[in-house]
């Protein structure tokens, strides 16, 4: 089965999963569907249903069956996310200022601006950010228009609007087709660097030197840059 098909039969279920309640609530969203589905398309079916059974058992307790009611979930969501940004705050803290001192940052760094760097994320940045505030400004003015010509042509826009979803769904559906494809081929080819880098002693000796080239390339490049604010010089 080639490259192209699996990609084809993955875009398949993920457009069924994405549209699931298209067609009443058939729970084909499910990751004990879906990922048995991926699974047999890539031909390790075992794995989907494993990968799948562990997904769903991370959310059993908190599905609703006969008398069972789940526990206070929105309270819960809060508590364990305020414990998790309390917990990554003194991890920042404790890996800035106690186990690497070479990115220690003062208080005087972080509330100083760098006019240069924002110049320079302006320059790439401005035709995305005028992109999104031009297309804003359109779907507003859709919606202005259409309300000046009635509750019919409303509805027509909604049921077109459908239309819409549905092939933003076939896009979506073949975006994560691909991802999967990608993620599975790159997944394979760093196991094959590793046994290459774990029985080759050669290609272990070019793996290293490219290393090393990679590291100097980014001290001169760092030094580059730094000397080119210095001499305020954009490039």
């Amino acid at each position: 089965m080639d490259l192209l098909f699996k990609s084809l039969l993955i875009f398949v279920v993920s457009l069924v999963s994405y549209m699931h309640s298209y067609w009443g609530s058939t729970m084909a969203n499910r990751p004990i569907i879906v990922s048995t589905l991926v699974g047999l398309v890539l031909g390790d079916i075992k794995t989907g249903i494993i990968i799948g059974s562990a997904l769903e058992l991370a959310f059993l307790g908190a599905v609703p069956i006969g008398a069972s009611n789940p526990p206070d979930m929105t309270s819960g969501a809060a508590i364990a996310t305020l414990i998790a940004r309390v917990v990554e705050f003194l991890l920042i803290i404790y890996v800035v200022y106690v186990s690497d001192r070479q990115i220690n940052i003062g208080l005087k760094n972080v509330m100083s601006v760098d006019v240069v760097f924002i110049k320079r994320i302006l320059k790439v940045a401005y035709p995305v950010l005028l992109n999104e505030i031009v297309w804003g400004l359109g779907a507003i003015f859709y919606l202005f228009v259409f309300s000046k010509y009635g509750s019919r042509v409303i509805v027509g826009y909604q049921i077109s609007y459908q239309f819409y979803i549905m092939i933003e769904s076939f896009m979506i559906g073949f975006a994560l087709a691909s991802q999967v494809l990608i993620g599975k081929a790159i997944g394979e080819l760093r196991s094959q660097l590793k046994h290459l880098n774990e029985t080759d002693p050669k290609f272990k000796q070019k793996t290293e030197e490219l290393e090393i080239a990679r590291y100097r390339y980014r001290e001169l490049q760092d030094a580059i840059e730094k000397q080119s604010q210095s001499l305020n010089i954009n490039f």
